[in-house]
Parts: C-alpha cells; structure tokens; sequence
C-alpha cells in the first residue's frame, strides 16, 4: 500500500507525431483549461 505516486511531464503545447498540439484537441470552454489554469499560476 505505501507505492509512490510518480507523474510524468506534461507540456500541453508539445508538439507530437501528428501535426496538431495537444492543446487544439481540447474544446475552447472545456473545463480542463480552467484547471490548467489554476494549475499554471
């Protein structure tokens, strides 16, 4: 019960094997960009 909680980099303006960002999969009013947000200050 006592693992470690490990998280992996996250960089939403990654750029990835497709050409898009993450960041244009994630609808303008999508309560997430609040989060990241929130989590970016």
């Amino acid at each position: 019960m006592g693992a470690k909680v490990v998280f992996k980099p996250y960089d939403p303006d990654q750029l990835t094997f497709l050409p898009y960002k993450l960041e244009e999969l994630v609808p303008a009013g999508h309560p997430v960009r609040i989060v990241k947000q929130v989590v970016d200050e």
